[in-house]
């Protein structure tokens, strides 16, 4: 076969396209990365030739086109000229100057060629000149990738013999739409066995009789879900288990859930419930046990000697419950029993000193009834000494001679009065300056104390109140919030927020409730609309605002172009006037805003010290709490959310990886009131049994 250029040019024959010089080898070796080339070199009159001639091989994707893949230079210029001698020649192919071809990937020997490629094909140049068509290089070619697998050495295979074998890289096993397991082992010892590097954590699977068998310097095992808002770790030091969540620590039910704890939940170490009860003990021989939660008892208990014994840690004080004919038989040395309802607001001593009962308390100190229940009193009912009920009226007061007299609870009014003076009267005796009278002359009420004066329902007005130090206190002993009107400078302090509310336009349920602006100074603004005329514009404030504003301190200006980017500048700022400017010959619209310090507050610190007995923590969120775990669509308006959703739109920050531990420091600094803690919360409704049999007032 004879390959010509043009005339007068070399012409190439080829005794043998190409010849792989390992076939011969045993099949276990690795054959060498060299081809075998040999031809026939002929003039233009076909006469064969002698010498030696600069060659180059090129090793391409295709016949024509295609990526150059790797060059094979034999030139004079580094002693690699091919010797030709009447007209044949042989090469070894990848011995000469190997260079990189300008196709993808890099390629510096012959043998990743063939495992790239499967058609290869060679261009030959002689002296210079680039002779066709190109040879495709057949088959024997790819000897030279005998002893790889789809491009691999056999080492980068695991074989199915018993002899030990290590995997450098990671070891990934894919069952996915194949029916089975993902992968299957087993042992004598155990199945599988992990370690890490040093050995500090380690684990056995299948291992004896136990599944999972794990040991760790830190711990056994660690187990969470997808968003590890609920983990546990097993084998933690001296615990078995110890276990967290947003929700509970744990959670334990029976086979059917009729009976089901929660271990770490909330405030409680334990909420256990069931269909019988919520939980149940016993000793080893049955003499005594309790049920926890059985029915509408707190504690059910029975035993062989009492149902229940108490005492305190050095046996002052010991009480029996159900013991012999006795409820309860208690002993101590300052009483024999103290009753306190849950925040101790309310408190008996029974057997105290020379007193049968010595009992007070904001919810009752104690509940007494006649005979037929139509009529009853609470002793020590919430903040009241006696709170009463009856057919006729709760109470009934007078003097001796009938001249003054009162009813308590009467039909529909709480107190009906009379007297020759006034309907009520009511005296602070240590200070004859502090008294109410009620329904006198014209007032309905006149509240008088030492520099204190209220009247009720006088002058048109519904209260008056004067004082030399805060003219009223109103507080919400549920959360702990307060205001003072009129105290100090303050028309109206306190610790809460400050919000005026609204009904939903489009949602009848829903209210919209909006809290003011807070800061750290007393401030005022007015704002508005201007245009630029000829790049300026003069605009007069609204004069009251100079009425309240300070002129010479504080005043701000912020201006925001409208329709389109403009240039805007504040040239002057005073209290009655803004002079704002831009490009010359612009006219642009936009809104303005001007900020200032009310005049004579200026002197008024953002950080004072407390006055005695005055606290003002952040007030209790418990109740906004509850709403949003009744009613988790409205996280949506709270500003946390919001944050959060603008977090995620604008900066690409998952939500959850937003770091809150600076705010939570600051709010536990500051403190948030917790009622159950802090002892506020409303006085607790009476026994269910004791409303049940309570008649209504007539």
């Amino acid at each position: 076969m004879n390959r010509k250029r043009g005339t007068g040019m070399p012409r190439l024959g080829i005794a043998a396209a190409s010849v792989l010089a390992a076939v011969l080898a045993a099949a276990a070796a690795t054959p060498p990365g060299v081809l075998n080339y040999q031809g026939v070199l002929r003039d233009a009159a076909d006469k064969p030739l002698d010498g030696s001639y600069d060659m180059v091989f090129r090793f391409w994707s295709a016949e024509t086109g295609g990526d150059e893949i790797l060059i094979d230079r034999h030139l004079s210029a580094n002693g690699q000229a091919v010797t030709v001698s009447g007209g044949l020649f042989s090469v070894q192919l990848g011995t000469g100057e190997v260079l990189d071809g300008s196709g993808p990937g890099t390629y510096t020997s012959l043998t990743p060629v063939f495992a790239d490629y499967g058609d290869v094909w060679l261009e030959v140049e002689v002296g210079g000149e680039t002779l066709s068509p190109r040879i495709r290089v057949t088959s024997s070619g790819y000897a030279l990738n005998a002893s790889r697998l789809e491009g691999r050495p056999a080492s980068g295979y695991l074989d199915t013999s018993g002899v030990e074998q290590t995997k450098a890289g990671r070891l990934v096993v894919d069952a996915t739409g194949r029916t089975g397991f993902g992968l299957t082992a087993y042992g004598d010892s155990a199945a599988v066995y992990f370690k890490n590097a040093d050995a500090s954590g380690r684990g056995y699977l299948a291992n004896g009789d136990i599944g999972v068998h794990g040991y760790g310097n830190f711990s056994g095992g660690y187990f969470a879900d997808s968003d590890n808002s609920g983990e546990a770790y097993v084998g933690y030091w001296d615990y078995g288990i110890s276990a967290h969540g947003g929700y509970a620590g744990a959670y334990c039910a029976d086979s059917d859930n009729s009976g089901y704890a929660y271990v770490g939940y909330g405030d409680d170490g334990i909420a256990a419930y069931g269909n019988l009860t919520g939980g149940f003990f016993q000793d080893r021989d049955s003499s005594g046990y309790a049920y926890v939660g059985n029915g509408d008892y707190g504690i059910r208990g029975f035993g062989s000697f009492a149902g229940g014994y108490f005492k305190d840690s050095d046996g002052t004080g010991d009480a029996y419950v159900g013991y012999g004919d006795t409820g309860i038989s208690a002993q101590g040395s300052v009483a024999g029993g103290y009753f306190a309802d849950s925040d101790g607001t309310g408190s008996a001593h029974v057997g105290y000193g020379s007193y049968g009962i010595d009992a007070s308390g904001t919810s009752a100190g104690g509940y007494f009834s006649d005979s037929n229940g139509s009529g009853y009193a609470y002793v020590g009912y919430s903040d009241d000494g006696i709170s009463a009920s009856g057919s006729y009226t709760g109470g009934y007061f007078r003097d001796s001679d009938n001249s003054g007299y009162a009813y308590v609870a009467y039909g529909d009014d709480g107190i009906r009065a009379y007297g020759g003076s006034a309907g009520g009267f009511f005296q602070n005796t240590a200070d004859s300056n502090s008294y109410v009278r009620l329904a006198q002359n014209d007032k309905a009420a006149e509240l008088h104390s030492s520099g204190v004066l209220v009247t009720i329902g006088s002058q048109g007005n519904g209260i008056e109140a004067y004082a030399t130090g805060t003219a009223g206190h109103f507080e919400d002993t549920g959360t702990g919030t307060y205001a003072r009107v009129g105290d100090y400078t303050y028309s109206l302090y306190g610790n809460g927020s400050k919000h005026f509310v609204q009904n939903h336009p489009y949602d009848p349920s829903l209210k919209v409730l909006y809290a003011c602006l807070e800061g750290d100074e007393v401030a005022t603004y007015t704002r508005g609309r201007g245009r630029l005329q000829n790049g300026r514009a003069v605009i007069s404030l609204d004069e009251t605002f100079a009425l309240v504003t300070n002129p010479d301190i504080g005043l701000t200006a912020h201006v925001t172009p409208r329709g389109s980017a403009e240039p805007l500048a504040v040239e002057s700022v005073t209290t009655e006037q803004l002079v704002v400017v831009g490009e010359p010959g612009s006219d642009a619209a936009f809104d303005y805003v001007v900020y200032g310090l009310r005049i004579g507050f200026e002197e008024v610190p953002a950080v004072q010290p407390k006055k005695e007995g005055e606290d003002a923590p952040i007030p209790s969120m418990a109740e906004h709490r509850h709403l949003l775990a009744e009613r988790p669509e409205l996280r949506a308006y709270t500003p946390l959310d919001r944050f959060r959703t603008m977090a995620a739109e604008v900066d690409g920050v998952a939500p959850e990886a937003i770091d809150l531990s600076r705010s939570q420091a600051l709010v536990a600094a500051i403190h948030e009131l917790d009622p159950a803690v802090d002892g506020l919360g409303e006085p607790p409704a009476p026994p269910a049994a004791d409303v049940a049999t309570a008649p209504e007032a007539a």
